[in-house]
């Protein structure tokens, strides 16, 4: 926008004197208020992300950035729940245009929130509302990735080596990973989930864009969550999405489970994370008050249930790709194999990371899986033996047969070096 572009080669003094006319123009309307939010949000990228110039300039408009925090953000906040409840009330009076303008408020001032908490000091992004603020609206199906592009941001935070956020990243990660929690099991409540996450579903991209979020945000702060039962409960909810049958879900949901294991020390690779085996939130406690430092990372039923997980994933997928059904989300048949290949080898790994954190349960139903697809197997060779079945049943049970035995063999050859 002109009036941003305007206000930041005038420089941070123009800033200072400009912000308490934005936010007295934005209580006229929410046309206003819209352009207010984006003036904020595009000056502060600017100044954060593209602005070449340094030294003394750049340091007085960076302080002058910092200086607003602590107006922009409750302004912001005020203004997602007033024009959020604005829209319905506009919207129940059959009003459709305020109800539209109501709805650009809220999705400016998302955008302006997502300009502010990449360098916000995390003191003041704990104790304000963003984080709640941003919780509710990913349950909301209008305003949700927005929404999580905030929180997004909020999860690349790096902890601060100042005393004085160290308290700070803790209780502001310990929301985050509250909110995600909540919006993981939202999203798998609604109704039709299994179809609304797969590839023609309104939540297809937004559940990838979730799973991606949790993965990063285990990768760095899965420490500092609330309570050692909010970490089962995610737990939870992620083994639900590796399980879903749309495979570009279930594969990023997938790299969570890879995260997981790093961090539970059964995958090899470095890591300068504060280990969740020795959480620095010493008093986290689960729902029965018991210390949660020492807590086992991923209980061994989980991992038992997410090799279950993995084997059925394992069974869809196809051997042959040259007669295999190429699906919507995939550009051709070897772009099919591609994405197919990569969660072998990731399922591959997972479960052998399983094996040794629980290796009695997980080996004993991987023995049970065997034995299924065995007989699977054999079940389908007898099947296309016989004289009745057409050529192409007989193709789809030999490939049925395939599958069972491909399933069978990865499995089997992922728990063999860890027996």
């Amino acid at each position: 926008m002109l009036l941003a572009a305007v206000t930041r080669q005038q420089g941070p003094e123009t800033f200072a004197a400009l912000l308490p006319q934005l936010i007295t123009s934005a209580a006229e309307g929410p046309m206003q208020a819209e352009i207010s939010c984006m003036v904020m949000q595009f000056v502060s990228e600017d100044i954060t992300q593209f602005e070449e110039r340094g030294g003394e300039w750049k340091r007085s408009y960076l302080s002058a950035l910092l200086a607003s925090v602590e107006t922009v953000l409750p302004f912001v906040v005020q203004l997602l729940q007033s024009n959020f409840q604005a829209g319905i009330t506009s919207a129940s009076q059959n009003q459709p245009e305020a109800a539209r303008q109501h709805a650009a408020v809220v999705s400016a001032a998302l955008g302006t929130l997502g300009g502010y908490v990449e360098w916000s000091p995390m003191g003041r992004l704990s104790t304000g509302n963003v984080v709640e603020a941003c919780s509710f609206f990913l349950g909301v199906p209008d305003f949700r990735d927005p929404a999580l592009a905030v929180v997004k941001q909020i999860v690349g935070r790096k902890p601060s080596k100042d005393p004085e956020e160290i308290e700070a990243y803790g209780s502001l990660m310990s929301k985050v990973g509250d909110a995600l929690c909540q919006a993981a099991g939202a999203l798998l409540a609604i109704p039709n989930a299994q179809d609304e996450l797969g590839i023609e579903g309104s939540a297809e991209e937004y559940g990838r864009r979730l799973c991606g979020v949790v993965a990063a945000f285990a990768d760095h702060h899965w420490s500092q969550m609330s309570s050692v039962q909010q970490q089962h409960t995610l737990l939870r909810h992620m083994l639900e999405y590796v399980r879903h049958p749309h495979l570009p879900l279930a594969t990023v949901a997938l790299s969570f489970w890879g995260t997981m294991m790093r961090e539970a020390g059964a995958v090899p690779g470095p890591s300068n994370k504060a280990s969740p085996m020795q959480s620095p939130r010493t008093s986290m406690t689960d729902g029965d008050g018991v210390t949660g430092a020492k807590a086992s990372v991923i209980p061994p039923e989980c991992c038992q249930l997410l090799v279950q997980g993995l084997a059925d994933q394992l069974l869809r997928l196809p051997v042959r790709f040259e007669d295999a059904e190429v699906p919507l989300w995939a550009d051709s048949a070897a772009d099919y194999k591609e994405a197919v290949g990569t969660f072998r080898s990731q399922a591959k790994i997972v479960t052998r990371a399983a094996a040794k954190l629980a290796p009695t349960p997980v080996l004993t139903s991987i023995a049970a899986f065997q034995q299924s697809c065995i007989a699977t197997a054999t079940a389908s060779n007898n099947a296309a033996a016989a004289a009745g079945p057409t050529t192409q049943q007989l193709q789809q049970q030999l490939q049925q047969g395939h599958m069972a035995l491909e399933a069978a063999v990865i499995l089997l050859e992922s728990v063999l070096p860890s027996m």
